[in-house]
């Protein structure tokens, strides 16, 4: 971080994330203990480097079980908050739904990155970033 990195994405290297089978146990035992100390030490390292409040931390998976709440770290970004609700299991969304690409637009707001603008990627291939829904 302090060399000048700008993105690093985390992953777990090794096939005991998935929690299909045993979900509760392997969570319990195995996973959630691991990421909690992992990303409390990320989010202590950069705070107690001064650098917490200039980043932005995300943590999220390629889907979700059910809504609970999901703090993003850093950046100006209020974290700890559920924004609408779900019906009585928690299986869908009754209002104020939040799309990926509400999330990556608010991403790249915090990182003054124009949702507007076209970008080129270094293919020069057009880009265009997320927008929100109607804008």
């Amino acid at each position: 971080m302090q060399s000048g990195v700008r993105f690093v994405t985390v992953a777990k290297s090794y096939l005991i994330w998935d929690s299909h089978v045993d979900n509760f146990n392997r969570m319990e035992k195995l996973l959630l203990p691991e990421l909690d100390v992992a990303y409390s030490a990320l989010l202590n390292d950069l705070d107690r480097a001064g650098l917490l409040k200039n980043t932005i931390v995300v943590m999220c998976g390629e889907f979700g079980r059910t809504p609970k709440i999901n703090a993003v770290a850093g950046a100006r970004v209020v974290g700890g908050k559920n924004i609408g609700s779900t019906d009585e299991t928690a299986a869908a969304v009754k209002d104020d739904p939040v799309t990926i690409e509400d999330l990556v637009a608010t991403i790249y707001d915090r990182l003054d990155i124009d949702i507007n603008k076209e970008y080129q990627t270094p293919i020069a291939a057009p880009s265009r970033s997320p927008t929100r829904p109607g804008g």
